[in-house]
C-alpha cells in the first residue's frame, strides 16, 4: 500500500475510528457471534475465528461482549 506502520495505523484511525489490532479483533468477534447461533463447538469457533484456544478466546469474548461465549449462545440462540 506504500503506507510505513505508523501512517497505516493513523489511516485506520482515521476510517474506523479505532487501530488496526482492535478492529481485527472486533472482525473477529462479530464472526464468532454470528457463528456462535449455530451448533459448532465453542472450541471450533474459537480456533475458526483465529484465537489461540478456547480460554483465550473466553477471556477476550467476554472482555468486549460482557458474557461469556456459552452464555450469549443461550440468549441468542
Amino acid at each position: 500500500a506504500g503506507l510505513s506502520a505508523y501512517q497505516y495505523e493513523q489511516r485506520m484511525k482515521k476510517v474506523f475510528g479505532m487501530p488496526a489490532g482492535h478492529f481485527i479483533s472486533r472482525v473477529r468477534l462479530e464472526a464468532a457471534m454470528e457463528m456462535l447461533k449455530g451448533t459448532d463447538s465453542i472450541a471450533d469457533i474459537a480456533l475458526s475465528c483465529g484465537f489461540y484456544d478456547q480460554s483465550a478466546f473466553t477471556r477476550t469474548f467476554k472482555s468486549a461482549i460482557g458474557m461469556t461465549p456459552s452464555e450469549y449462545r443461550r440468549q441468542n440462540a
